[in-house]
């Protein structure tokens, strides 16, 4: 019996451990995500992740380089509104493990703007509905990493694409 206490107590501290690597951020307590039409030659939308949390944070850089972003990558998705359905992306570029983090300053933000005919072949005529679902490293001030997820259907951050935005 004390065997078997043991090994529940261990299942629930490793539940619990889980659950807090993947809590969602539903206060945005250290990134807020912004979406955003453009409609413009560059793309759709941009997606933006600014620094709210009142301190330095250092964030994997898959998230905060421009020049690494990759929206399939990093969580982008798209939905046919026609069909209701998600279109499937193709990553532009393979992921590669960087040993360096990307300072973002109090205030500090970093925007992606985003042509997903670039990750997919799309019926132009159709509209969708753009989001997204991310699990974002960060490092606090005091060393701490946390492991954040800003996702559109929780947060209800959502971006609507009709037709005429793909020029």
């Amino acid at each position: 019996m004390k065997y078997l206490t043991v090994l529940i107590l261990s299942t629930l501290l490793c539940v619990t451990n889980i659950n807090e690597a993947l809590a969602s951020d539903f206060e945005e307590t250290y990134l807020r995500l912004t979406i955003a039409p453009i409609c413009s030659a560059s793309g759709q939308i941009s997606v933006s992740f600014s620094n709210v949390s009142g301190q330095r944070l250092f964030v994997e850089p898959y998230f905060a380089d421009v020049s690494l972003f990759d929206a399939a990558s990093q969580g982008m998705y798209i939905t046919d509104l026609t069909t209701d359905t998600r279109v499937q992306l193709r990553r532009k570029t393979e992921y590669t493990a960087l040993d360096y983090w990307t300072v973002l300053q109090p205030g500090e933000s970093i925007t992606h703007n985003i042509d997903f005919r670039d990750y997919a072949n799309l019926d132009t005529s159709k509209g969708y509905k753009s989001g997204i679902s991310a699990m974002i490293s960060v490092i606090l001030d005091n060393g701490t990493e946390e492991s954040i997820r800003l996702s559109s259907s929780l947060l209800n951050k959502y971006e609507a694409i009709q037709p005429a935005c793909f020029k």
